[in-house]
């Protein structure tokens, strides 16, 4: 994280390694590596995925309210919060504290100045493992969405952060220059493809409109940062 962002305002570490994931193992002596871990390291709350999946499987407000609670808790003690998931806890969605290093700030800032206020979209299209994404979020609404703008915007420019090089080059080839795409590494394993994503999401941060995918949570956090509009294109 140090390499990607800027210092936070709190104390945060870094756990390297597949075997400090957390997750719940059916082999037994993984599971007992992980307790012994948490218990090293006076870890006060372990909310793993599963965990948290579990403790949240009502969707309901106050399962939320009272999680989120017991993690203020702890930290405002000075205990150590280990949280791994996917699902929002209350409505944290204030991403402000992540600042890019000066490194993927200054590419941001060229990137950006080929758009123009008011004239700017960001359009997100997940594909490869994302098979909801890719069912409900299908090609077809992505150019519908880009043509309908186009008719009432002339001047707009819609920039492509996609996991898919072939819808990158296909919407390239229909759209022509109003398309804006960087070729780039795509992995979520490797610290290059880390810096490229968040590259990505801040260029969809900064644009006027966002448009997203079924099922893909890349876009929203990227519409947190400036309280931009998003909308999901779906079938449904």
């Amino acid at each position: 994280i140090d390499s990607i962002f800027k210092p936070l305002a709190f104390d945060t570490t870094n756990v390297f390694g597949r075997q400090w994931q957390m997750r719940r193992s059916k082999k037994w002596y993984k599971n007992i590596r992980a307790y012994i871990w948490l218990l090293l390291n006076r870890v006060d709350v372990w909310l793993s995925y599963d965990h948290v999946d579990t403790a949240l499987k009502n969707d309901t407000k106050e399962e939320r309210a009272i999680l989120t609670a017991q993690i203020v808790d702890s930290l405002r003690k000075g205990k150590m919060v280990y949280l791994s998931t996917g699902d929002y806890l209350d409505n944290c969605t204030d991403v402000s504290f992540f600042v890019p290093v000066d490194d993927i700030q200054d590419k941001i800032n060229s990137y950006l100045s080929d758009f123009e206020h008011g004239h700017s979209y960001g359009i997100h299209i997940r594909r490869t493992d994302n098979t909801w994404a890719i069912e409900h979020s299908p090609i077809e609404l992505f150019e519908s969405k880009i043509d309908e703008i186009q008719l009432k915007d002339p001047m707009a420019k819609f920039y492509l952060a996609t996991d898919d090089a072939e819808t990158a080059k296909n919407l390239c080839d229909k759209y022509g220059k109003c398309i804006v795409y960087r070729e780039k590494e795509i992995s979520r394993t490797t610290e290059s493809g880390i810096y490229e994503a968040v590259i990505d999401m801040w260029m969809l941060a900064n644009m006027d409109e966002i448009y997203g995918s079924y099922w893909s949570s890349f876009s929203e956090v990227a519409s947190w940062r400036y309280n931009k509009p998003l909308q999901c294109l779906c079938k449904n």
